[in-house]
């Protein structure tokens, strides 16, 4: 009569586990962290804020925004505009220097 063994036993390899990631976009690594520090950086203006820096009428957002000459802007839910600093900054960049 043959005994079974733990020696006889033929095991199957497994694939090592895989650690748990803590979040699911953490594969990404570098290129999130470089995403929530530029989101860290930058912070959401209104209109008037806009406005206020850049020392315009609101009318004058109005004017300029009815012929697309404003940065980008993000339309909330409840119609009100949001624009990222940074955009602004961009946006302020590249715009032909004022003849005096």
């Amino acid at each position: 009569m043959r005994s079974c063994t733990a020696d006889s036993e033929q095991r199957v390899p497994t694939e090592p586990r895989r650690k748990e990631l803590p979040y699911p976009n953490q594969m990404k690594g570098v290129t999130l962290m470089t995403q929530i520090l530029t989101e860290q950086r930058s912070r959401w203006l209104t209109v008037d804020d806009v406005c206020t820096e850049l020392r315009i009428a609101r009318s004058t957002w109005e004017k300029w925004r009815q012929k697309n000459a404003v940065p980008k802007v993000v339309k909330l839910p409840n119609g009100q505009l949001r624009i990222r600093s940074d955009w602004l900054d961009a946006w302020i960049d590249e715009q032909p220097p004022m003849s005096v």
